[in-house]
């Protein structure tokens, strides 16, 4: 008898055995049907492969400083109210300014948003030709570059400065504090300080826009904020920009 006959009287055997009992074998009901939901893998948007930039009356070269929603040009004031603003730095043509993790720009007559969200720093380099964008979108630091003349996405970074460097100008001096805050120049080659007439009796630095230009904010002893000041190294003299409003005063980053 082949393999295919006894097959087939088993299951012919099967059936007798049944004979006409009816109802269902629970072995052979089909099983219940599971649902499974679908959990969407996490997805972070991509950095935006262009952003603003402009050709605004406002350069590295300039004295820049913030208070609130308003930014300090040379003399000039630009609201950007509602914008808070927290941190920025100055490119040639405008400004990228960082209020509540989000990136903005400026050329002082409009203000745009970048698309770049849960920012957490910015920084120039030496001729601020490229910006550097740390964000954590994804959960961990991740750092984007741009060309500021172009606004394109760069591959390149920029080495963040530390304290030490950013008191150095882009020249031949470095300056410090006395402990009584008045400001002290030092010429690197030589180890001379170097007077300046006109020193605030208080000062906090903010940056530098030259070679041997650099400005900061003069305070009262208390340390409040009364007056931004510009120091001259190679005249050896300070004077006096602005005066101060309430509130804190932000610097740009710097180079």
């Amino acid at each position: 008898m082949s393999r295919r006959t006894v097959g087939l009287l088993t299951a012919v055997l099967v059936v007798l055995a049944g004979g006409c009992a009816t109802g269902t074998d629970d072995e052979m009901a089909p099983p219940p049907t599971r649902t499974i939901t679908a959990t969407p893998s996490r997805s972070v948007a991509p950095a935006p492969a262009t952003i603003p930039v402009g050709h605004g009356d406002v350069s590295p070269a300039d004295v820049v400083w913030a208070q609130g929603g308003v930014l300090h040009v040379d003399g000039d004031q630009a609201d950007l109210s509602p914008v808070d603003i927290e941190a920025f730095v100055v490119v040639p043509g405008g400004v990228f300014v960082l209020a509540a993790g989000e990136l903005w720009f400026t050329d002082l007559t409009r203000l745009r948003g970048t698309g770049q969200t849960g920012v957490t720093g910015v920084q120039v380099n030496g001729d601020a030709s490229l910006l550097n964008v740390v964000d954590t979108r994804g959960g961990t630091e991740e750092t984007q570059g741009y060309d500021t003349r172009t606004g394109r996405a760069m591959r390149i970074g920029v080495t963040t400065q530390t304290p030490a460097q950013k008191r150095r100008g882009p020249g031949r001096y470095v300056v410090t504090t006395t402990a009584d805050g008045v400001p002290s120049v030092v010429e690197t080659a030589t180890g001379d300080r170097v007077p300046l007439r006109g020193a605030p009796h208080h000062f906090r630095p903010g940056g530098w826009v030259g070679d041997s230009v650099f400005f900061g904010v003069g305070t009262d002893a208390a340390g409040q904020a009364r007056h931004i000041v510009r120091c001259d190294i190679a005249a050896r003299a300070c004077s006096l920009l602005d005066q101060v409003g309430p509130g804190p005063v932000v610097f740009g980053t710097g180079r």
